[in-house]
């Protein structure tokens, strides 16, 4: 008996060791999973309130992510609450959604933009969102640390969208643009709306018109100009032509030494009797030099008279009696013309 039952002490405790551990491995692989049960995620998280005007697919345990990475799950999804503006009179339904976060995570900033982003199949999870690389001053001036997230504040959410096709930068750009052409189309149909601008364009296409009629105008003078700017330019050529072979026919009359220009151009004779004048003009211009060098030596009458000094003596003397000479002939024909003239017998 004895024996027995420490057998039965054995396998119970054997037993007993063995639940123990798959225990500890449950709760060991439930924690590196993140699937821990609800109340014991809550018990080391802190809760953030969340208002969504709509929050499709929304439920317990939704994930909450902070760049791409679970930080958090959904713990309470409130039915929606007609809320009304006390400011602006403005109504609507919102739904309130609690966030459990790991505490571990509190330097996450409060100014995150909190979307809810919807995947295929109807699943959704909630991403946090951080839009700048500054701390947010604190929502509360006197508590510095809601900087950051903190337990039992209150965010507003929005609908995003999860697509590996369109990254949150495509989906801001494609937010933009639909914004630019939204503007765009209120705009123009403000411009279009208006009467005057009606009158407006319906002038505009009016003077369109009559300026496509002239233009018709214009072209079809363009293509007679063309026309008669053609058939001159075959005239034109057709004188040319003949110019050419005009001049063709001059030139091959030149080549045979006809006529006086041909003689002239083809004439040995005249080329012998032009040398022989270049020589003669030569022999000229030889002798021309020897008499002046002879002029400049002194050779000869001229000579003498060119270089002999006592010749121009003898002319600047003579200039000077003719120039005294004819001082006393103005003198005598004064006399005369006051006096008159004796005559003594």
């Amino acid at each position: 008996m004895t024996d027995y039952n420490t057998i039965q002490k054995r396998r119970n405790f054997i037993v007993g060791l063995f639940v123990l551990v798959a225990f500890i491995l449950f709760i060991f692989l439930l924690n590196l999973f993140r699937d821990l049960p609800l109340f014991v995620s809550q018990a080391k998280s802190f809760n953030v309130l969340v208002k969504f005007r709509e929050a499709p697919g929304v439920q317990k345990e939704t994930p909450v992510q902070f760049c791409g990475y679970q930080i958090g799950r959904v713990v309470v999804v409130s039915p929606p609450q007609y809320v009304e503006d006390r400011n602006t009179g403005k109504a609507w339904h919102e739904v309130h959604v609690t966030l459990a976060i790991d505490k571990k995570y509190r330097n996450i900033p409060s100014n995150v933009d909190v979307k809810l982003m919807k995947r295929g199949l109807g699943s959704s999870f909630i991403e946090l969102q951080a839009h700048s690389d500054e701390l947010p001053e604190p929502l509360i001036a006197d508590q510095p640390r809601t900087k950051f997230l903190c337990d039992q504040m209150i965010l507003n959410g929005s609908m995003g969208l999860s697509s590996d096709f369109f990254p949150p930068e495509i989906q801001k750009k494609l937010e933009h643009l639909l914004v630019s052409i939204t503007t765009l189309s209120d705009n123009t149909n403000r411009i279009i709306g208006d009467p005057d601008n009606i009158a407006n364009v319906k002038k505009t296409l009016a003077h369109v018109s009559v300026v496509s009629e002239q233009a018709g105008e214009t072209l079809h003078s363009i293509q007679q100009f063309s026309t008669t700017g053609n058939q001159q330019i075959v005239r034109l050529a057709d004188n040319l032509n003949t110019a050419i072979a005009n001049f063709q026919q001059a030139l091959t009359t030149l080549n045979d030494g006809k006529g006086s220009l041909g003689k002239l151009l083809n004439d040995d004779r005249l080329y012998e009797n032009l040398i022989n004048t270049t020589q003669e003009l030569e022999t000229g211009i030889r002798d021309f030099r020897q008499i002046l060098a002879k002029l400049n030596d002194g050779e000869g009458s001229m000579g003498r008279m060119l270089n002999d000094g006592r010749l121009f003596e003898n002319l600047l003397d003579s200039s000077q009696e003719l120039e005294m000479a004819l001082e006393q002939i103005k003198k005598w024909a004064a006399d005369a013309r006051e006096k008159g003239i004796r005559i003594k017998w």
